[in-house]
């Protein structure tokens, strides 16, 4: 077989941060189509899954297989990533490519001129830019033109067939729509939308409109407190992450917040409505094209998500507004909103 490059991508990630990989996992592939993409993950809230159901990608490994790779990729910055001393070590002819950040610190000028010294190529993480184009700007050091990005993906041809709902082990209505009303696996997260408000939402859409609620397993508890009809049919928890594709693919529409579904819906481009707050949107966003975002767009947003902003416990802890970007944004508001993008 004629493969002109082996190539290694890290993914430490859930699944919005894998989702955002695929602009550059395409662009790789048109670039070198006879090359193998492989992906190392520890297998964080399923994405493993995500990647094996991916054509473009060869193999997925939780560890450093035993290979001889072309190229690494490390698309989150920090310090020396351990994996890519280990591999430039093992063959300093490897090409190693990863994101630097634009902090002055001292460990972070240290950091460059570490990897600067072993051959490790770097681009700065813009802040500006969305996470999916900082990951495409990497590949500008293998001589990638901008002009050749692919932007915006969806998922290969063979996996949208595989994804009809012809197989699945779920009695569900031939038309319905999909909430998750978790997000962040039931951590405390500000990106939260009150569960009085999901109540509320989802009496008024149930009257007209079969719910399925989806979540992971520490969202069970949150599906069953929304169990308030017989129209509602509640799948938090009992679904394999293809399992979810497939409900989520054959929607009439997705509601949810910034959330790994959120962006899963996104990028299988079903029609979905993001309840969007506290986040950095620029950098963040789901990038499908047929996404709606309802927003109250406060002048405090954002206030994390993002470099030099909050993380999300602080955020949560000491917002002065008593995390008025979603407490405030009411049933009514985004019912109408849904309402009349449907219309």
């Amino acid at each position: 077989m004629n493969t002109d490059k082996q190539i290694l991508i890290a993914a430490h990630t859930g699944i919005g941060n894998a989702i955002s990989l695929f602009p550059m996992i395409r662009t790789l592939k048109k670039k070198f189509p006879h090359s193998l993409i492989d992906i190392i993950s520890p297998n964080k809230y399923g994405t493993n899954d995500l990647f094996s159901l991916d054509d473009d990608i060869h193999q997925v490994f939780t560890s450093l297989p035993n290979k001889n790779y072309h190229i690494f990729i490390n698309p989150y910055f920090g310090r020396i990533n351990l994996l890519s001393l280990k591999l430039k070590m093992k063959n300093p002819r490897i090409q190693v490519l990863e994101h630097l950040s634009n902090s002055q610190t001292f460990l972070s000028k240290a950091s460059y001129l570490l990897k600067r010294c072993i051959g490790i190529k770097t681009t700065f993480f813009d802040p500006q830019n969305h996470e999916s184009y900082n990951n495409l700007l990497l590949l500008k050091i293998l001589a990638i033109d901008p002009s050749e990005f692919i932007l915006i993906t969806t998922p290969k041809r063979n996996l949208s067939e595989k994804l009809r709902l012809k197989d699945s082990p779920f009695s569900l209505p031939s038309e319905y729509v999909v909430i998750q009303p978790g997000a962040a696996n039931h951590d405390e997260t500000p990106k939260k939308w009150p569960l009085s408000h999901w109540k509320q939402l989802a009496e008024k859409l149930s009257k007209n409109l079969p719910i399925v609620l989806v979540g992971d397993s520490h969202e069970s508890e949150i599906g069953r407190s929304l169990e308030i009809s017989p129209n509602i049919y509640n799948l938090c928890g009992k679904t394999t992450l293809f399992e979810l594709c497939q409900v989520i693919k054959n929607a009439s529409f997705t509601i949810g917040v910034d959330s790994g579904i959120a962006h899963m819906a996104s990028w299988l481009n079903v029609p979905t409505y993001v309840l969007w707050g506290p986040t950095s949107f620029i950098k963040n966003h789901p990038i499908g094209e047929n996404t709606c975002f309802i927003s109250l767009n406060l002048s405090c947003s954002p206030c994390t998500g993002g470099v030099n902003l909050l993380s999300e416990s602080h955020a949560l802890k000491a917002c002065p507004h008593k995390l008025s970007c979603m407490n405030n944004l009411t049933p009514s508001i985004v019912y109408d909103k849904i309402m009349r993008s449907q219309a």
